[in-house]
């Protein structure tokens, strides 16, 4: 059963308000304040978590990128050494064919002074 609504003590007066924050305006507010702020604080506790989920996903990727890129900075190191001592090699090559040939023009510039010595020699 429900409770009647009380009589008025005096014929003709209203019935005393019923409690509500509809009935008080301060009151309201203050609920309506509160529930805001227990929002707001429910949004913000799980945005942190939303950002420390976000920030770990993001170290993760930025030591995966460190990571891959050492590996391709040590693969182009070895590929550049590879090639530096390849083109070493044909440099020393090229110059030992130079310094065979310059060997050889020197053999025939010292045959062809001698001969000319021993004309002049068998000459005179």
């Amino acid at each position: 059963m429900t409770n009647p609504e009380p009589e008025p003590s005096v014929p003709g007066s209203n019935p005393p308000p019923k409690a509500g924050w509809w009935r008080h305006p301060i009151a309201g507010i203050a609920s309506a304040l509160i529930a805001w702020v227990g929002l707001t604080w429910m949004m913000l506790s799980s945005t942190k978590g939303d950002i420390a989920a976000a920030e770990d996903r993001l170290k993760e990727g930025i030591t995966a990128v460190e990571t891959r890129l050492k590996g391709e900075i040590s693969a182009v190191e070895t590929r550049l050494k590879t090639d530096i001592d390849a083109a070493e090699t044909r440099i020393d090559d090229h110059l030992a064919r130079v310094e065979g040939r310059l060997d050889r023009i020197m053999e025939i510039l010292l045959d062809e002074a001698r001969r000319g010595e021993q004309q002049e020699v068998d000459g005179s």
